[in-house]
């Protein structure tokens, strides 16, 4: 008896009763992880499916998004049960009471030992063997370099909007510019008209100038209309049958601000360890805090609605799903986040529930009351359809880039984690070859999931780890890469910030956070699952791929129209 009293205590320990600070920080961590800077693409995706839409459907995305961040806990508690299971069956096959409390024990290590280390990817390989592991890391892989290349898009538009406009006037086909007589000719310059966004910075021709038609029709303000370089068709020259003044912007080449955060972004990538982030972390926390506000004051000071906005815009609502999972984009993390709650799990759906309900009433507010406000003007980052000449734009700006900067090394750490593993691991084309070094005694940055006495285990994965043989110099470079690579390819689709989240949404976020969880669910819990269990998940499964297809065939098409 004394035996099986001594199981019973190790197998089930007390739940903590932690202090209210500690259900602070995990409350708010959990909402740090779904909050980003995506919800300034909310009003876009709004202006893109209509209101009726958007609102039924960021709540319907919100609800599934909840449902499937359990589904993904439980799978992760099923896979441990799995694999403790066959570990301890392994480990012993003794039958006595004396024998059990030795299985109990080592089972409860192990268990333990998997609760804090056990990753989104280890469920997936639990599920689905090598196939599993590798969908899912690359998923996370898009998804964060997804994240990555908007920041650098969004700073460089962010920026360019700070820099004041020149009024140019129309005299003998020469703009007059300002009050210094400075002259502009673009007579040979093709241009179209093929979007109207009052207050986003576009880029017009080879010299990369930046202006906007005074639109002599429209109330808004500021009153412009934009032309852009996306396509062709109109000419300069026939620019007086709409106006005759335009806004040219003093700001700089929209390609060199998409690269100015360059090099501090590199400097955040040789960050080896997340820990060392907690600082920045808070820092960027504060700034996307204040940014967001001032944002939101903003839309309900003086607020008016615009006669141009929709109820419902069908064709573009594919375009919709992306943006808004996209902006969901805590379910990566949700797996780590729970690992992290020792002594405070049980307050997990709480939690979750409450970070959900915050980050869909965020969305809302800023969907509906930004594109109420500016209709068919709405901007791809609403923090552009403030006036750039008021104090209240330029403080949101400054707040928005510093928190976007600040939150950047957290983005890209995942993707160099997982760049460096299939680069430099053993057996890896960079890597040292398998068996020259010793399992334990020569990595760096992770330790072996399981306990040292079990490391010959086969039932169970173990989390990738860098030799020490693998120079600093060659990781340095790497990241160095990766991060250039993200840069580059947001200079390419500077002008598309909304097309690019709404492209990480239909690839990577729709998987991890709607079609793996049940896959993985239905895998781990198939023999005892109910039937109508079952085929709820296959509902969700069938119309998580169906929505991706349709919304990463739009988002394409409308890239690739605007190149």
């Amino acid at each position: 008896m004394e035996g099986l009293e001594t199981s019973f205590q190790v197998l089930h320990p007390q739940r903590g009763n932690p202090k209210w600070y500690v259900h602070i920080g995990d409350f708010a961590n959990m909402l740090k992880a779904f909050i980003g800077s995506n919800y300034l693409s909310i009003a876009f995706a709004f202006h893109q499916s209509g209101l009726v839409p958007g609102v039924v459907c960021l709540l319907l995305i919100a609800s599934v998004t909840d449902h499937c961040c359990h589904m993904i806990v439980k799978c992760k508690y099923k896979a441990i049960d799995a694999v403790v299971c066959v570990e301890s069956v392994s480990e012993t096959g003794a039958t006595n009471d004396g024998d059990v409390v030795i299985e109990n024990t080592f089972s409860f290590e192990l268990r333990q030992k998997m609760l804090r280390n056990l990753s989104y990817g280890d469920v997936g390989k639990i599920s689905y063997g090598r196939f599993g592991l590798y969908i899912v890391n690359f998923c996370i892989f898009i998804t964060q370099f997804g994240f990555c290349i908007g920041y650098f898009i969004f700073i460089g538009n962010t920026i360019q909007a700070i820099f004041p406009f020149h009024m140019c006037n129309l005299m003998n086909g020469t703009y007059l510019c300002g009050g210094d007589n400075r002259t502009s000719n673009y007579g040979d310059t093709s241009l179209s008209r093929r979007d109207v966004y009052s207050g986003s910075n576009n880029s017009i021709g080879s010299s990369m100038t930046h202006f906007y038609l005074a639109n002599q029709e429209s109330d808004s303000d500021p009153s412009m209309l934009e032309l852009d370089r996306n396509t062709t068709g109109m000419n300069v020259t026939n620019i007086t049958a709409i106006s005759t003044s335009i806004l040219l912007s003093t700001a700089p080449s929209l390609k060199l601000l998409v690269l100015l955060p360059l090099p501090v972004f590199i400097g955040f990538s040789y960050v080896r360890n997340v820990r060392h982030l907690g600082g920045i972390s808070v820092g960027a926390n504060i700034s996307i805090f204040f940014g967001a506000v001032a944002v939101l004051i903003y839309l309900m000071a003086d607020f008016s609605v615009s006669p141009s906005y929709r109820l419902y815009n069908w064709a573009e609502l594919p375009i919709f799903f992306g943006l808004v999972t996209s902006a969901f984009e805590g379910i990566g993390t949700i797996i780590p986040i729970e690992s992290s709650m020792e002594g405070n799990r049980h307050n997990f759906s709480a939690f979750l529930h409450g970070a959900v309900g915050t980050l869909s009433l965020v969305l809302l507010a800023f969907g509906v009351l930004g594109y109420l406000k500016f209709g068919e003007s709405t901007s791809q980052m609403i923090n552009t359809n403030i006036p750039s000449t008021t104090w209240v734009a330029t403080a949101v700006n400054i707040c928005l880039c510093i928190g976007v900067i600040l939150t950047f090394p957290l983005q890209i750490f995942p993707v160099i984690e997982l760049a460096e593993v299939y680069t430099f691991a053993d057996g890896k084309c960079c890597g040292p070859k398998k068996g020259i070094t010793d399992r334990h005694a020569d990595y760096s940055d992770q330790d072996a999931l399981l306990p040292s006495d079990s490391s010959s285990s086969s039932h169970v994965p173990l989390a990738a780890a860098i030799s020490k043989e693998v120079s600093t110099l060659k990781r340095n470079v790497l990241r160095m890469f990766i991060v250039g690579v993200a840069a580059g390819l947001a200079v390419i689709f500077r002008d598309n910030f909304a097309y690019i989240g709404a492209f990480t949404g239909a690839i990577g976020s729709s998987m991890l956070a709607y079609i793996l969880p049940c896959l993985f669910y239905n895998k781990l819990c198939g023999p005892s699952m109910p039937w109508y269990i079952k085929a709820k998940n296959i509902i969700i499964i069938i119309m998580g791929v169906s929505c991706s297809v349709i919304s990463l065939y739009s988002t394409i098409r409308n890239l690739v129209d605007s190149a």
